[in-house]
């Protein structure tokens, strides 16, 4: 989602908005996730389970949007469509376990991290790629 609202913004078309932008999702960077699975891998062996290894803090999609605008260009539009049925209007992990064993204490620095989202998505993302990725 949020690589192709930077795209979006980039490549100066309206970013897409499924919906009226309110519902929420939850990013981490990825190093924080392998930070999370190294922390995790020196867990005691005796536990065993499924663990969520996430951020649990909520972004809604208008304001994400928002915030690449004014980070990326402050020109892009917002395009609004209707939101797919089966688009949940809410995603938040439960990040109990991984909390109890100390392997996602970081991934409260994707909200305090506006231009690396920017800048990291831009390192990986080639325009050019997307472009022909999607058939745009």
């Amino acid at each position: 989602m949020a690589g192709n609202f930077i795209v979006q913004a980039l490549r100066g078309k309206p970013i897409t908005i499924f919906g009226d932008g309110t519902q929420t999702r939850s990013f981490c960077y990825v190093d924080d996730m392998i930070d999370g699975i190294l922390r995790l891998m020196d867990t005691p062996t005796e536990f065993t389970g499924p663990v969520n290894l996430a951020n649990p803090s909520e972004f809604a999609m208008l304001g994400l949007a928002e915030k690449v605008i004014k980070i990326v260009s402050g020109k892009a539009s917002l395009n609004f469509k209707a939101l797919p049925q089966d688009d949940p209007k809410q995603r938040q992990p439960d990040i109990e376990t991984s909390s109890r064993l100390e392997a996602s204490r970081l991934y409260g620095r994707w909200s305090q991290s506006d231009r690396r989202l920017v800048s990291a998505s831009c390192c990986v993302c080639d325009v050019a790629a997307y472009d022909r990725y999607t058939g745009l």
